[in-house]
């Protein structure tokens, strides 16, 4: 237990009978030594699990460590588990002809400063392109990279320059080993309630011991670096939080709807809330989202306010795609709404949820909308109803009853066919015979693609 003690203390929290090192890098020769452990080696199914990784500075000088902090959507590590199923587990439902481009560099961002023989410390979600779906042993290869140098040369540098500064860039490589446990709903339920505690106790700054009094400078730099390492502390507490709340959304436990429901206010977790009651899909959680999309009896402090707006979209969007047909009608209505947010998400929703059955709405609403953003939306939801009925009716939206080539990016959504390039855009009559001639050829063998299955936005598409 000393380890597990020893890593809780390096989150700044008290060690917790869940918190055990299953295992460590090797001691290594150098200023900085990493360590990389799994929060438990033994857990239920559905239960989440998280990924410390401590950094100790071994050298007589104070190094700063870029931790790699600034990832827009990867992970600021990699995480394999060769034996889990493929895929994350959840559906794709990205709407428009092409994936989201992605930033990879997760090694941008601010430096911590770690001062000889002290320790800098996080915490990482275990997640991945994968999901751990039944009971058994798991390997977890984990490869984590930092960036350090001498905080005296780049403590005022927001990225180091290595080849031309000297700074130095260090990986660690670790197999763990993850047993898991068949599901237990009541215990799960209760392990995850008592994270929410913990996680909420806020970190106590300790009071600075009193000064010597016999060297004012050596006292002002001894109260500089307490105040700096305290800071340090409640800076990593704060990460830990996050990372508890982001498990606790990625895996959430069925009795937990009304505290993700109360996250999903005007604050800083509203977010984790959606996402936790979207990956909950119960009849509590879809009606918890449902609450969710009608107007705040609020109205907002100001005009820039746009908080209320997003959750109403958002928890709109998440409905959604949780397969829940009994929500079309409140879908339909919110494609009306007085904010245009909500209308976009509604829209493309609508096509994913009610699918095929869908399209005489769109017909309908395509013929009183002039509204240019509303109708891009409806091309879009016709296009995620994966139906092959949808390519007429979006041809000749092409010239009924606006024209416009609008209807041109959703064709490509859903057939993956490009028209010709040609010197001149096509006018909106142009590319409506051009993609008719196409689909009179193709209309008995062209293969139809739902939402999820992008295109590259670098690939080679058939014309």
């Amino acid at each position: 237990m000393k380890r597990a003690y020893t890593m809780a203390m390096l989150l700044g929290v008290t060690a917790l009978p869940w918190l055990s090192v299953l295992a460590q890098s090797a001691e290594r020769e150098g200023p900085l030594e990493l360590r990389i452990a799994l929060s438990k080696q033994t857990v239920l199914l559905g239960e989440p699990v998280w990924i410390d990784v401590s950094a100790a500075n071994r050298s007589r000088e104070a190094l700063g460590i870029a931790w790699g902090l600034g990832c827009v959507a990867g992970a600021p590590l990699v995480i394999e588990v060769p034996d889990a199923t493929p895929g994350n587990g959840e559906p794709k439902f990205e709407s428009g002809p092409f994936c989201r481009l992605t930033s990879i560099d997760c090694l941008s961002g601010g430096l911590t400063e770690v001062r000889p023989n002290g320790v800098s410390s996080r915490r990482y979600l275990l997640q991945g392109d994968f999901h751990i779906s039944k009971p058994g042993h798991y390997d977890v290869v984990v490869t984590k990279t930092v960036r350090w140098g001498l905080w005296s040369r780049y403590q005022n540098v927001f990225e180091m320059n290595f080849e031309k500064e000297g700074g130095k860039e260090q990986t660690e490589t670790l197999t763990l080993s993850l047993d898991v446990l068949p599901p237990d709903a009541g215990k799960l339920l209760a392990m995850e309630q008592g994270l929410v505690a913990e996680a909420a106790v806020p970190y106590h700054w300790r009071p600075a011991p009193a000064p010597a009094g016999r060297d004012s400078k050596k006292d002002a730099l001894e109260a500089k670096a307490w105040t700096a390492a305290e800071g340090e502390a409640d800076f990593t507490r704060t990460l830990w939080r996050d990372a508890v709340y982001d498990g606790l959304a990625a895996h959430p436990a069925a009795g937990m709807e009304p505290v993700f429901a109360a996250w999903v206010v005007p604050s800083g977790e509203w977010i984790r809330g959606l996402r936790a009651l979207y990956h909950l899909n119960t009849v509590e959680a879809r009606a918890a989202l449902a609450r969710l999309t009608a107007v705040p009896a609020k109205k907002p402090r100001d005009e820039h306010d746009w908080m209320p707006g997003s959750i109403r979209w958002e928890a709109a969007r998440d409905l959604s795609q949780m397969g829940d047909k009994s929500y079309v009608p409140l879908l339909e209505e919110l494609s009306t709404d007085a904010d245009e947010e909500v209308r976009m998400s509604t829209l493309r929703g609508l096509g994913i949820l009610g699918g095929e059955s869908e399209l005489p709405f769109f017909e309908a609403r395509l013929r009183s909308e002039s509204r240019r953003q509303d109708r891009f939306s409806a091309f879009d939801g016709m296009a995620n109803t994966a139906s092959a009925k949808a390519v007429p009716l979006l041809i000749d939206a092409f010239t009924s009853p606006l024209a416009s080539n609008d209807p041109d990016s959703s064709l490509m959504a859903l057939t993956h066919h490009r028209l010709p390039k040609q010197k001149r855009e096509r006018t909106p009559e142009e590319s409506q015979f051009a993609w008719r001639t196409w689909w009179t050829v193709h209309e008995g063998s062209a293969k139809i693609f739902g939402p999820g299955e992008c295109l590259s936005i670098f690939g080679v598409y058939p014309e």
